[in-house]
């Protein structure tokens, strides 16, 4: 597996199910790769945020303010899971500079 990523060769990262994606500068960004679903020919990944706490956190301070996820308050516009496609894994995986555990 590439983990350079100079130029062009941050497109040779293979995703599977089951991967692991660390950014330690960002942990909110971390992810999980649960599954692959083909559509259209394409694969759409599907994902969730590896450091939960974080991800709250990061939420919460783009809102200002902290949120009761229990009754209601929502993450929205920044999601916690849901599916894309590998160019915007790997994208994602390149700026964050994300280390595979």
């Amino acid at each position: 597996m590439k983990t350079n990523f100079i130029g062009s060769e941050s497109l040779e990262i293979e995703i599977k199910a089951g991967q692991t994606w660390i950014s330690e500068e960002h942990p909110e960004q971390s992810i999980v790769i649960t599954g692959g679903t083909v559509i259209d020919d394409k694969i759409k990944w599907e994902w969730y945020r590896a450091d939960k706490n974080a991800f709250y956190q990061f939420v919460e301070l783009k809102k200002g303010r902290e949120l009761d996820y229990n009754n209601g308050d929502s993450t929205y516009p920044y999601a916690y899971y849901g599916y894309t496609d590998t160019y915007r894994i790997r994208n994602k995986i390149q700026a964050y500079i994300m280390v595979l555990r």
